[in-house]
């Protein structure tokens, strides 16, 4: 029963995120496309620039900005430092799952 508790807690603690990003996201008058992205972090909170692009049909060159964008919100943190297929996390995503 301790484990269903938990489970119901974390999924509880990532809605709230999630439409707590929605919210900061629509404030800032971002597109449908940046909430894709973020839906998509949600699933996964790993990303690269060439994944959400794919991900969201658009251009690499678009999805970058979407990235940069979520980078300033403060949603995501770049992991890697190679200047080719950098990864980026929502590490406030990842803290609830492995909490």
């Amino acid at each position: 029963m301790l484990f269903r508790s938990e489970a119901l807690n974390k999924s509880i603690s990532l809605q709230k995120l999630k439409e707590q990003y929605r919210k900061i996201i629509q404030s800032e008058s971002q597109t449908n496309l940046t909430l894709q992205v973020v839906d998509d972090l949600f699933i996964n909170p790993y990303i690269q620039i060439s994944k959400a692009a794919k991900a969201v049909n658009t251009t690499y060159p678009t999805a970058k900005r979407i990235i940069d964008k979520l980078i300033k919100l403060g949603i995501l943190k770049k992991v890697s430092n190679t200047d080719r297929n950098k990864t980026y996390v929502a590490f406030e995503i990842l803290r609830i799952i492995d909490s």
